[in-house]
């Protein structure tokens, strides 16, 4: 009775402690338990990684009441836990980032991607009375980051140390107003399967490093119609990109503006036309990096 007693009170500690750490921190960690994790601990990964953000997160939090946004954030958890525990995924952030919430795939990338998509897709239905649907954005990149438990012995916390993550997630805003959903980088493009549609969308320079990043937008995150209407123009999208490359940003306005008639919701194309429409005018020299001025 004793021992049975002692089992469960174990249990209990480590139900108890499992709510409020990362699930997969002692197998990322190399440790049997959660009580066997300790402050200093530390190790190096290399594999994919998602930035996942709530677009509508604000709007939600405005429109809603205290309990009836919890749950609204209770409803995004619970939509990207099952679709990372589908995939083989770990769960990376501490707690519920709505902004920054950072999953790992080890493996091929295209469990990153398949995971990606039940997402949207499972998100994808009629709102439930006056409750927003969660709109999510995905941004997908391998790299090596530095995964571990920082703080104290009485207070500890796991700790991911990524430049590139958080350069890659500061952009964010501006793909989630262009309308994007799942965002990867060329890194990720060698395990993109033969079957996915997706198009470039540019590149964007990290001024710390150096480093550039082109930026591929997956398009069978939209809805069939939008996603045929982008992949119908997409020669003429790509070769306006590089129009605007060699800073012919006549041709390449005009292009841009041809393409927004056939599909105004494109947000990508209206930035690369007020991008040429801005540099045309004002003769300054331009910085071709996505987003690198604002509307």
């Amino acid at each position: 009775m004793g021992l049975s007693i002692r089992d469960y009170e174990v249990q209990s500690t480590l139900k108890s402690y499992g709510r409020f750490v990362p699930r997969d921190l002692p197998e990322l960690l190399d440790r049997a338990s959660v009580m066997e994790v300790s402050f200093g601990d530390v190790k190096s990964i290399t594999g994919n990684i998602a930035v996942l953000s709530v677009v509508n997160r604000d709007r939600a939090r405005a429109v809603l009441e205290d309990a009836p946004f919890l749950d609204f954030v209770n409803q995004c958890f619970a939509a990207a836990n099952h679709s990372v525990m589908q995939q083989g995924g770990y769960i990376l952030s501490s707690g519920f980032e709505m902004g920054a919430f950072r999953l790992y795939f080890p493996g091929s990338a295209q469990s990153c991607l398949t995971s990606a998509l039940d997402l949207l897709g499972g998100t994808r239905q009629e709102a439930s009375g006056s409750s927003p649907i969660p709109r999510f954005l995905m941004i997908l990149h391998r790299t090596t980051f530095l995964y571990g438990v920082a703080g104290s012995d009485e207070q500890a916390f796991p700790f991911l140390s990524s430049n590139e993550l958080e350069f890659l997630a500061s952009y964010s805003k501006n793909l989630a107003e262009a309308g994007s959903q799942i965002v990867f980088t060329h890194e990720i493009l060698p395990s993109v399967p033969e079957t996915s549609h997706y198009r470039y969308i540019g590149y964007v320079t990290d001024p710390a490093s150096g480093e550039s990043y082109k930026l591929y937008e997956l398009l069978d995150a939209y809805p069939e119609l939008d996603r045929n209407l982008r992949l119908w123009y997409d020669k003429d999208f790509q070769e306006a990109i590089q129009l605007f490359y060699r800073s012919d940003f006549y041709l390449a306005r005009t292009s841009f503006s041809n393409i927004l008639r056939s599909c105004p919701g494109d947000g990508i194309a209206k930035w690369y036309l007020f991008a040429c429409e801005y540099y045309f005018q004002s003769g300054t020299d331009a910085d071709f990096q996505l987003f690198s001025i604002d509307p």
